[in-house]
C-alpha cells in the first residue's frame, strides 16, 4: 500500500503553482513540498488538507459518494483521480471552472507505458491518446515498460496492470 500522504503530493504538486496564486500554500511551503517529494516521504497529512483545502473536500466527497471507509487512503486517492477528476474538471468545480479548455485538457489524469526514461527524468508515455513527454522526477523509480499515472504532465505513480485495467486502461 502507498502512503497517502506522499501519494497526494504526488498528484496535488503539479497544482502547487496555482496553490500559491490562491494563498493556500507559500513559496517557502512549497518548496517543502517538492523537497520531501524528492526524497520520497510524506509531509503531515494535515499541513497537506490545508495545503489542498479543494482536493480534501473532493476525497471526502468520493469516499462518501463510493461507500469508502477513509478518504485519507490509496483507494479513495485513486478513485477521485482515476474515476472522478475529470467529472469534477468537465462540472467546472472551484478553480477547475476557471481554467481555459487547453488547461483544463492538460488537467486530466492520463495512464500510459513508459516508452523511454531520457535524462533528467522526461518520459516519453505511450497512452491511449498517442505519446507524451512528462517529468518523471516527483514519482520515484520509472523505468521502460511500467504502467504510470500522468497528471498535467507530470508521472505521478506507478501502477499495476491490475491497477491500471480498473481504471480503463487496456
Amino acid at each position: 500500500m502507498a502512503d497517502p500522504g506522499l501519494l497526494v503530493m504526488r498528484y496535488a504538486f503539479p497544482c502547487a503553482e496555482i496553490s500559491i496564486q490562491l494563498g493556500n500554500i507559500t513559496r517557502k511551503e512549497y518548496e517543502e513540498i517538492e523537497a520531501a517529494l524528492l526524497a520520497g516521504r510524506s509531509l503531515p497529512q494535515e499541513k497537506l488538507e490545508q495545503f489542498f483545502p479543494a482536493l480534501t473536500r473532493r476525497l471526502k466527497e468520493v469516499a462518501e459518494r463510493d461507500g469508502l471507509s477513509e478518504y485519507w487512503s490509496e483507494d479513495a486517492i485513486h478513485t477521485y483521480f482515476l474515476k472522478y477528476h475529470d467529472e469534477y474538471i468537465d462540472k467546472g468545480d472551484g478553480m477547475l471552472g476557471q481554467m481555459s479548455p487547453t488547461e483544463k485538457e492538460l488537467c486530466r489524469c492520463t495512464i500510459g507505458k513508459v516508452m523511454e526514461v531520457k535524462q533528467e527524468q522526461i518520459i516519453t508515455l505511450k497512452t491511449p491518446n498517442g505519446n507524451e513527454l512528462v517529468l518523471g522526477k516527483y514519482a520515484g523509480n520509472i523505468e521502460e515498460g511500467d504502467i504510470v499515472v500522468s497528471h498535467r504532465k507530470f508521472a505521478t505513480e506507478k501502477l499495476s496492470a491490475e491497477q491500471a485495467a480498473t481504471y480503463g486502461y487496456p
